[in-house]
């Protein structure tokens, strides 16, 4: 009786992942398509060209395990930058994916508006 769960719950495991592994691979373009990776611009420049109090900015500070297979050095990779942006929406996407890369968080500034 117990061997005949078991496989009847393996196999409806199997076919769940099978089912549901295109799924899971449709929504993750979605994702990216919600949340834009933006490129921060030049703070002294953004501001000279749409006004100082108009740049919106935020700030990261954080660090990750790298993997040291087939690198050497140090193990953790250190990130530690400030990005302006035209909107606080660029400005929010772009310390959601700082966050998600580098995730051993130290400082984080939110977003705030002008320099």
């Amino acid at each position: 009786m117990a061997r005949k769960s078991l496989y009847a719950f393996l196999s409806l495991a199997i076919t769940l992942s099978v089912i549901a592994g295109p799924m899971v691979m449709l929504s993750l373009p979605s994702l990216a398509a919600q949340r834009p990776n933006p490129k921060p611009e030049k703070c002294f420049a953004l501001a000279k060209q749409i006004g100082a109090s108009r740049v919106w900015w935020g700030r990261h500070v954080g660090s990750r395990e790298r993997d040291t297979m087939f690198d050497w050095g140090p193990r953790r990779e250190y990130f530690n930058a400030i990005g302006c942006f035209k909107s606080r929406q660029d400005c929010e996407n772009w310390l959601y994916w700082k966050r998600t890369e580098f995730y051993d968080f130290h400082a984080i500034k939110p977003c705030r508006r002008g320099l």
